[in-house]
């Protein structure tokens, strides 16, 4: 099996109802197939997605050079604590609030690529966290410090001079100091960095439709949560592509949706982009170490995926596209993995993709109008090489 590697660059977002994710990139995709190339070539996407050689395999889209925070297990053996032991006692962290600190490294969404470079032995929990309290890391970035020029100048690194930690200092019970923006008379310069990259959500009030007369429902009001990204914003979306499709295929479907538009409000101006293709050759199956990979799509496992690892799981409640015209919008509930799985594999077993379609999710589609409506549990796997 064969794979090419690329990334779409995402970018010039306007405000955007519905996240990038893989499953729905998946539904944008096969439609623009419908559109671009006819129904016959879209039945043979959707087959081929169904064999062990999927056409494409997308992720789901991260701030550029991030991809999801891994989860891995904490170290809870006798070494392990012992270092952490140690590292508290360099930085001089109180010792009645050792346990609390950690509340300030909780629902780390994102991490930059380049850390998985530090470490020769394999990274871990334990590896990360000390390398945080010990300034080697930015807590809010999760980026190296080094290459990082505004923390460099404000000397803002470490448990001493953190923001996030300035409460904590001497907080036995603990407080949540996430929001902090200053440290002393210092700015946190990863704010900044933030308000570039990461998406702003904001509510907007609505009118309510009346869909029978087109006309606004008067009085009624309600709010959707809009994302607003940075004029100077990347996403970074990872896709693997087989020989059923060439590159210039890949542009002309992504053109096609960056010009439709992304998503929920789509016609009136949501989700719409530009893009730029980049070729991807950081990480593959081959990568010297290898021994685990981190799922960075929506994920529903196959029975003879990896079963050893860590994850979280949620429940999606995927739509119909409007263009089906049927009555009912809603597909089945499904339950997937989300972004940020660790699973472990053994060495040269690694694979490029991981995952399956998952059938059934409208039946009552099937009997009214004889379409089989699938959902993508297919995922990009990043591999990594885990501390064991």
């Amino acid at each position: 099996m064969s794979y090419k590697n690329f990334i779409i660059k995402i970018k010039k977002i306007t405000p955007v109802l519905t996240e990038f994710q893989s499953d729905t990139v998946f539904g944008h995709l096969a439609w623009a197939i419908k559109y671009i190339y006819g129904e016959k070539k879209l039945l043979e996407f959707l087959s081929a997605s169904r064999t062990q050689e999927p056409p494409i395999i997308c992720s789901n889209a991260f701030p550029e050079n991030y991809i999801a925070y891994p989860v891995l297990d904490a170290d809870l053996s006798e070494t392990g604590k012992k270092e952490i032991e140690k590292t508290f006692n360099e930085v001089k962290v109180p010792e009645n609030n050792r346990k609390v600190v950690f509340k300030a490294l909780k629902n780390k969404n994102y991490i930059h690529k380049s850390l998985f470079n530090r470490y020769k032995n394999g990274v871990s929990s334990s590896e990360i966290t000390n390398d945080i309290f010990k300034g080697g890391i930015c807590p809010k970035l999760m980026r190296p410090i080094e290459g990082f020029a505004e923390a460099k100048k404000s000397s803002c690194a470490g448990f001493n001079n953190c923001v996030i930690f300035k409460d904590y200092k001497e907080c036995s019970t603990g407080c949540d100091s996430s929001s902090t923006e200053t440290y002393g008379k210092e700015k946190c310069p990863a704010n900044d960095e933030i308000k570039k990259m990461f998406a702003r959500q904001k509510s907007l009030l609505r009118n309510a439709i009346n869909r029978i007369t087109s006309t606004v429902e008067k009085g009624k009001l309600f709010s959707s949560d809009f994302n607003f990204y940075n004029e100077n914003a990347v996403l970074d979306l990872y896709i693997k592509i087989s020989e059923f499709f060439n590159i210039d295929e890949i542009k002309l479907l992504f053109d096609y949706i960056s010009k439709s538009g992304y998503g929920a409000d789509s016609s009136t101006g949501s989700g719409a982009f530009s893009f730029e293709v980049e070729e991807n050759n950081d990480n593959n199956v081959n990568s010297e170490g290898v021994n685990a990979f981190i799922s960075l799509s929506n994920y529903s496992p196959r029975s003879t995926d990896p079963r050893e690892g860590g994850y979280k799981v949620f429940t999606k409640y995927p739509k119909l596209s409007a263009a089906l015209g049927h009555k009912n919008p809603f597909k089945s509930p499904v339950m997937l993995i989300k972004p940020g799985a660790v699973f472990k594999v053994s060495s040269g077993e690694a694979k490029e993709f991981y995952g399956r379609l998952i059938e059934g999710m409208a039946e009552n589609v099937k009997s009214d109008l004889n379409i089989d409506i699938v959902q993508c549990g297919l995922t990009f796997p990043y591999f990594i090489k885990i501390k064991n």
